[in-house]
């Protein structure tokens, strides 16, 4: 595989794959999915967040309601991706802490990046 090949199949999606049958979709369509990224967060932090979002007015569809039906979503959804990955040993499943600070969370999932990058250089694997 060239450097350019290589390049074209490291992407970032953000929000995917959301559940297996994403899993399934995308690798008959594009390749195998290597990596995912999870943001863990404690239930309990997620709607506190999410309330805070939904008293500052950026989104009008945070209700408590709602907020414990995405989350119920996740658990049922998604929480079998990652598991997944975290099962598969051909697989990689990236874990960052989210309940911390919001910058802290950036550093660790800035650090995370890095350290794919490192790994793509390592293997002569153009990520830039």
């Amino acid at each position: 595989m060239t450097d350019a090949q290589a390049l074209r199949s490291i992407f970032v999606i953000d929000g995917f794959p959301r559940t297996l049958d994403n899993v399934e979709e995308f690798e008959k369509q594009i390749g195998r999915c290597q990596q995912v990224l999870y943001l863990e967060c404690p239930d309990a932090v997620m709607k506190q967040r999410l309330s805070a979002r939904a008293q500052s007015g950026s989104r009008t569809d945070d209700t408590p309601t709602i907020i414990e039906n995405r989350i119920k979503v996740f658990h049922r959804e998604t929480m079998p991706v990652i598991d997944l990955f975290r099962s598969d040993p051909q697989r990689t499943l990236l874990q960052v802490d989210a309940s911390k600070q919001l910058r802290d969370v950036y550093k660790d999932v800035e650090q995370q990046f890095d350290s794919f990058l490192a790994n793509c250089e390592s293997r002569h694997i153009s990520c830039t």
